[in-house]
């Protein structure tokens, strides 16, 4: 059998459907504008407010300290209206400066001066946090300062006046201001996490928009069947078996037309996050392998439902459940909160789960944790899918 023939024209049947390049340029103006969209909120001011319990002087320092950030808009709000604004999704976190916030800073205390509140769809914890981490700390390092200076001026029965300590400050806010801050993660209590949680990392503009794009990709090729059942109709499997060729070598040829339709498409979304939102070419050509086991992982889990569908109509009611379960549960389009600890260990059957951990690692830390997960999960559904396929064209021509 001529293989090359075969697949051409597997993929011109493809491309002559009409959904097919619908869905191309649907798929890539729909994640494109995602993408636009969650890099114009990283671009702009972050909101966040603070919850003043402790009213001394140092407590609005840091107030004033935190709002000299350009990518923050900092407000003073009471507690109650602070989570209220919270809960609306209005505010990007609160941060509550408890009532011994100047007492610990005088003792020369760093842990827990301030709690930070998240609400789950908080995509920036770590870029609003860093800064009240660096304020926290600047005031910790002047209150120590301060006090080993008037230490010396006593013990050289020197007197420091308020003139000179004013002074003092007013200079070490010019070197804070002209020279790298200290950070250190221990000076923020995280009360919305548990307390041996982590951060999840930020997303990109290319994880979000091949995120988006291979949820869509998901959804295409449920509801696509047509060269599946095709394939289990018994004239074709019979024409299989006189042709001397196995099963899975048609199954897996077949399927190369509506992935190679859907990676086109990824290469076309990945250089326009590259072209639009700045993300790196490397980037970009790492991700495509990433994409191109995923896509076939997919293919995998459709060839397992496809021992039981035999219509379209069928595929097309599941299609939507199918992309739902895949997207969201894998974190492709969102990160799962982190107290959905049991939902994330079954994501890990699903290959999104790992496509998600590859596009947010960053270049140094592509996890080898991730590629073994998503090579796997490609193994285990394509084997699952090709074995029950073929065995199901095999009885079809066994009954003719």
């Amino acid at each position: 059998m001529r293989w090359r023939p075969f697949y051409l024209a597997q993929l011109k049947l493809a491309l002559a459907q009409p959904f097919a390049l619908a869905f191309v340029v649907l798929a890539l103006t729909f994640s494109l504008a995602l993408g636009l969209i969650a890099q114009n909120k990283t671009d702009r001011q972050l909101t966040v407010a603070f919850v003043l319990e402790d009213s001394n002087q140092l407590a609005n320092r840091l107030v004033a300290l935190t709002a000299r950030q350009e990518t923050l808009e900092v407000v003073v709000m009471s507690r109650q209206a602070a989570f209220r604004a919270l809960n609306q999704d209005k505010l990007e976190a609160v941060f509550v400066v408890t009532e011994r916030f100047s007492e610990q800073i005088a003792q020369g205390a760093y842990r827990r001066l301030v709690e930070r509140y998240t609400s789950p769809s908080a995509r920036y914890t770590a870029m609003v946090s860093e800064p009240v981490i660096a304020s926290a700390m600047l005031l910790w390092a002047e209150s120590r300062l301060l006090q080993q200076t008037e230490r010396a001026l006593n013990e050289l029965d020197l007197a420091y006046s308020d003139a000179i300590r004013d002074d003092h400050i007013r200079r070490m806010d010019a070197v804070w201001i002209n020279d790298t801050t200290i950070r250190i993660s221990e000076i923020v209590q995280d009360v919305a996490l548990p307390p041996d949680s982590q951060t999840e990392p930020e997303r990109g503009p290319l994880a979000q928009v091949l995120g988006w794009y291979a949820a869509l990709c998901v959804f295409y090729l449920m509801a696509c069947p047509a060269w599946i059942l095709d394939l289990k109709r018994p004239s074709l499997a019979e024409r299989v078996a006189q042709a001397n060729v196995r099963g899975w070598q048609i199954l897996l040829l077949a399927s190369l037309a509506p992935v190679t339709i859907c990676l086109a498409g990824g290469l076309l979304a990945g250089f326009g996050a590259g072209v639009f939102l700045n993300a790196g070419l490397f980037r970009v050509i790492a991700a495509l392998p990433a994409l191109l086991v995923f896509l076939m992982a997919t293919v995998g889990q459709m060839l397992v439902l496809a021992r039981w569908m035999r219509q379209t109509l069928l595929f097309l009611f599941a299609a939507p459940l199918v992309t739902f379960v895949q997207a969201v549960l894998s974190g492709l389009l969102l990160p799962l909160p982190p107290w959905a600890g049991l939902l994330k260990q079954l994501a890990l059957l699903l290959p999104g789960s790992h496509l998600a951990a590859l596009l947010t690692a960053s270049p140094g830390l592509m996890s080898a944790a991730a590629w073994l997960g998503l090579l796997l999960s490609m193994l285990g559904w394509l084997g699952l899918g090709i074995l029950l396929n073929s065995r199901a064209m095999v009885q079809v021509t066994r009954t003719r």
